[in-house]
């Protein structure tokens, strides 16, 4: 078995200093959407989190056009 490289690897104690957008689906049966709830204490550079009713794991492909835009208003910000 080959170790894990350290960099991916985190500690409680490691944040993330990047802007990050989580987009769930409300349905999803592999990750619960309860899993990306209260998660902005591990974030330093921003953290939002959308969830689309409906939608499974796939997002991108279940509701492609909500993704996009989605993606467009939070790139979009300063």
């Amino acid at each position: 078995m080959r170790p894990t490289p350290r960099s991916m690897t985190s500690s409680p104690s490691s944040k993330l200093g990047t802007r990050t957008l989580v987009i769930h689906g409300g349905v999803d049966s592999c990750n619960d959407p309860s899993t990306s709830a209260g998660q902005e204490g591990h974030f330093t550079g921003g953290y939002r989190r959308i969830v689309l009713d409906g939608v499974g794991h796939f997002p991108q492909r279940e509701a492609p056009e909500a993704v996009a835009d989605a993606l467009i208003a939070y790139l979009s910000e300063k």
